[in-house]
C-alpha cells in the first residue's frame, strides 16, 4: 500500500453490507448514514486536465460512508479497516453523525483509515459549474492539534497544491500520516467534520461528520 499526497492516493480493499439512515435536508444538508459514495472505484482514471482526482490504488470498492448531499453537491467521511474494507457504519441518535468501531493496535500504523470524498461534477442552481477553487475546504479532527502541514482545522488544498479545476477529489489515509504523536495501540474516540464553504457565491457550508470509536 503507498501513500500518495495531494494527487494520488492510498490503496485499500474490500466492502461490507450497506445500512442507510436519512438525516435532516436543512442545516449541514441532507445527511445519508451507510450508503455509497457517488463515486469510489479503482477503475476511476486520474485525469488532471478535467479536474478528477479520484481514489487510484487497487482494489477499492464503494460503500459505507456518511455523506451530506445539496445542490446536486456529495461530500463525504468514511472509517475503513486496513486491507479489508469498509467499517460499518451505523447512525447516532440524530441520524446526523456516522459511527464507526475500529480496533486499536497495528503495529506503525493504525488497523483503520479515514476516507474522504468530494463530488462537484452534478452541482446545480448557484453552485452549477464551479470547481475546487471556488470553496473552502476543510477537516477538523481531535487525531491531532497539528496535521500534515498546519494546526487543525487543516486546509485540503494544502495550501493550492490541490488544483483548483479539481470536481472529484478523494483520498484515504492513516492516522498517523502526517501525525508522528498519534499512537495506534491505545483506545480512544475520535472525530472527523469535513466543510465545504463557498467563497465565491453565497451559500452555507455543508457538512459531514463521523466519529470513530477505537477499541
Amino acid at each position: 500500500m503507498k501513500r500518495i499526497f495531494a494527487v494520488s492516493l492510498m490503496v485499500l480493499a474490500g466492502a461490507f453490507a450497506v445500512a442507510h439512515a436519512n438525516g435532516p435536508a436543512s442545516g449541514p444538508g441532507q445527511v445519508l448514514i451507510g450508503v455509497d459514495a457517488s463515486d469510489w472505484d479503482s477503475s476511476i482514471a486520474l485525469d488532471p486536465d478535467n479536474g478528477i482526482f479520484p481514489i487510484g490504488g487497487a482494489g477499492q470498492i464503494n460503500g459505507e460512508f456518511t455523506v451530506a448531499e445539496r445542490n446536486g453537491i456529495q461530500i463525504g467521511l468514511r472509517a475503513q479497516e486496513r486491507f479489508v474494507g469498509p467499517l460499518v457504519a451505523v447512525p447516532n441518535q440524530n441520524n446526523k453523525v456516522g459511527l464507526y468501531e475500529a480496533a486499536s493496535g497495528g503495529g506503525a500504523t493504525a488497523t483503520w483509515n479515514y476516507d474522504w470524498h468530494v463530488d462537484l461534477r452534478h452541482a446545480q442552481g448557484v453552485a452549477k459549474g464551479t470547481t475546487l477553487v471556488d470553496y473552502e475546504l476543510t477537516l477538523d479532527t481531535n487525531i491531532a492539534t497539528d496535521l500534515f502541514v498546519g494546526p487543525v482545522p487543516i486546509d485540503l488544498t494544502f495550501g493550492g497544491l490541490v488544483p483548483g479545476n479539481t470536481v472529484l477529489y478523494q483520498a484515504s489515509q492513516n492516522p498517523v500520516f502526517g501525525n508522528d504523536q498519534f499512537d495506534p495501540s491505545v483506545p480512544g474516540t475520535y472525530q472527523f467534520v469535513l466543510t465545504l464553504t463557498p467563497k465565491t457565491f453565497n451559500g452555507p457550508p455543508l457538512q459531514v461528520t463521523i466519529q470513530v470509536n477505537v477499541s
